[in-house]
């Protein structure tokens, strides 16, 4: 009962106006800097970190809280309409979401990724207040072995992306574990790959790879395509989601979160592995398995809600452990 009592005091407490204009500077504050490609959720919160200082610490905490979920979703916005991820939780969305917006369908795909992030962020939100102690135990029980079996699981869906080409899938996570292990060996602190610069000491960020991949590469195709399409024109399309599409979404937008929020919990889970692992139950369980790779909708939308639960995933062992498991968290 006391649980329940102090549950309606908090919504008393966010829901006042004042709360909610925090909220809603935040979530737009969050938006626009998380569009911008490289920067991502961290940053903007660290770089918005003084505008709190007047703040009561309630409202900065909401503010901050708007700021990530803004910043979750403004990535997904230059990886659908510019195929340039802002952040790397948003690189599955430019797999399917760029395909739509280049058939003329870039403000359904838009509408996908914000709906699933509405239905990640309030169902992430609700498991974060009834299962945070239980989530939070089972965080911390999480050994060596479990993480072995996470980063098997995460390999085999990234290879699977790919669709048929197992040689491609293979190349490109002995490429990615590549750079993935120049740095600092956690364990003995030796450095590895490093060829003696100080500068790789801190290894490769992976929103750095995942920008320069995408955006490089894009802007290389419209300057070789520069001439034979520049009297060309991409239809906008009608702006809202049909039935037919709302059939399509609504299930993965349930989905994602159940796949989002236990990697968000869990310490180093983040939201790339799970909106990874969305994608590819979405194109086990999709009918329309023949549009993936050429902009099916589900593949928008289940990713974007399981990214936006894993968020709400991390504030679990931050609220009830005070262990922040992102550089979100910990700033």
């Amino acid at each position: 009962m006391d649980s329940l009592s102090s549950l309606i005091d908090g919504f008393g407490t966010a829901l006042t106006p004042l709360n909610l204009l925090w909220a809603a500077i935040g979530v737009l504050l969050g938006t626009a800097i998380g569009v911008l490609p490289g920067i991502g959720p961290a940053m903007a919160v660290a770089l918005l970190l003084p505008v709190t200082y007047g703040l009561d610490p309630t409202g900065a905490f909401i503010m901050f809280a708007g700021i990530y979920y803004g910043g979750m979703f403004g990535g997904s916005t230059t990886s659908i309409l510019l195929n340039t991820p802002g952040e790397s939780a948003a690189v599955v969305a430019a797999i399917e979401g760029n395909p739509m917006a280049r058939a003329g369908r870039g403000a359904q795909a838009l509408a996908a990724a914000a709906c699933g992030h509405f239905a990640g962020g309030m169902i992430g939100t609700i498991l974060l207040v009834v299962l945070a102690p239980t989530v939070a135990a089972l965080a911390v029980d999480i050994g060596a072995p479990d993480y072995f079996a996470i980063m098997v699981l995460a390999f085999i869906a990234v290879t699977s992306v790919l669709g048929s080409s197992r040689i491609r899938g293979f190349a490109s996570l002995l490429i990615g574990l590549t750079l993935g292990l120049v740095g600092l060996d956690q364990m003995t602190g030796q450095q590895r790959l490093t060829f003696g610069s100080l500068q790789l000491a801190d290894g490769i960020d992976v929103v750095i790879v995942a920008v320069g991949l995408f955006a490089i590469g894009e802007a290389l195709w419209v300057a070789a395509h520069l001439r034979r399409t520049a009297g060309e024109s991409i239809p906008v399309g009608r702006p809202w989601l049909g039935k037919a599409e709302l059939r399509r979404t609504w299930k993965p937008w349930l989905r994602g979160p159940l796949i989002g929020f236990p990697f968000g919990a869990i310490p180093a889970g983040g939201a790339e592995i799970p909106t990874f692992l969305s994608y590819v139950t979405e194109k086990r369980l999709s009918k329309h398995r023949d549009e993936f790779g050429r902009g099916a909708i589900e593949g928008v939308a289940g990713p974007e809600s399981a990214s936006s639960a894993s968020a709400a995933g991390t504030l679990v062992s931050m609220l009830t452990l005070g262990l922040p498991t992102t550089a979100v968290a910990a700033v």
